[in-house]
């Protein structure tokens, strides 16, 4: 059987959570072209071919990065996502493992998408070649084995998410955990770059700053915001979104959303995505 190379930078797990099983589709809308489309598959849908690739003791490697996700954020994200929404229905949560691990999936989403990946590679690169015209014959050879390894693959994909996650949610310290319900006829959309994520002013550079919060739709209803607080305890809210309170809110977490989308969104409703990008238009 052959490596699947074709690799999500959305895992398929999550894409479902905003697929239409009635109307068997789901609703995508192109930031760039102001175009309203649809699919029938989440197959090809946030996707790219050879993503997750990288180049490991002279041979292609498609599959540790593939199986690293799937083996600790994918396979339990279903499962995570409906004892959060168990914890909704009773006001309260028995163990905060479920948010811990469905946080570090969202710390992800900027490191698996291709963006990040390009513009990561290329500082690299471009550091790499600087440093070769006053360097010595020895540490040139060096350097020139560095930079043919990124003629190997589409993106050098060096390291684990596994260990990247862990890594930056330890350093963001403790944290509160914002639960938000939808019970009325609103949606939340979905992004390419499914997660928002913020950083501390400390440092210039964007990589180096600490993530202080991500906040990310778990499903077409439950959303998921996560804040570093210098607090002694894990904290847990959950807050909700009916035709009676807080109806529009919604509206200002979708729009944060959409402006961290890189290109794509993509939602359940037809008609909810439509009247979202109307009332983007008429805002503006």
């Amino acid at each position: 059987m052959s490596t699947p190379k074709n690799h999500h930078y959305v895992s398929q797990c999550h894409i479902k959570k905003f697929f239409n099983e009635a109307e068997s589709r789901i609703f995508m809308y192109d930031k760039a072209k102001a175009n309203f489309y649809s699919s029938r598959s989440t197959k090809n849908i946030f996707s790219d071919k050879y993503g997750n690739s990288r180049y490991d003791n002279g041979e292609i490697d498609h599959s540790t990065l593939e199986t690293e996700l799937s083996d600790y954020f994918e396979t339990e994200f279903a499962e995570n996502c409906e004892l959060i929404e168990h914890a909704v229905i009773n006001l309260t949560i028995d163990a905060i493992e479920p948010l811990v691990k469905l946080t570090k999936f969202g710390i992800l989403s900027e490191l698996r998408h291709p963006s990040f990946k390009k513009r990561n590679d290329d500082t690299l690169l471009s550091t790499f070649k600087s440093l070769r015209p006053n360097s010595s014959p020895e540490f040139t050879k060096e350097l020139d084995k560095l930079i043919s390894v990124f003629d190997k693959t589409k993106f050098l994909n060096i390291g684990s998410y596994k260990e990247l996650a862990d890594k930056i949610f330890l350093r963001m310290g403790n944290a509160v955990y914002t639960i938000i319900k939808i019970e009325n006829d609103e949606h939340f959309i979905l992004a390419d770059n499914y997660g928002v994520i913020k950083r501390s002013n400390l440092a210039k550079n964007s990589l180096a700053r600490i993530v202080t919060g991500v906040s990310f739709p778990l499903t077409s209803k439950l959303f998921l915001h996560v804040d570093s607080e210098n607090v002694e305890l894990s904290n847990v809210k959950i807050k909700k979104i009916s035709d009676h309170k807080n109806r529009g809110f919604s509206e200002i977490i979708n729009k944060e959303i959409f402006d961290n989308a890189i290109k794509t969104i993509a939602c359940e409703s037809e008609a909810y995505l439509k009247k979202f990008i109307a009332n983007l238009h008429d805002s503006q």
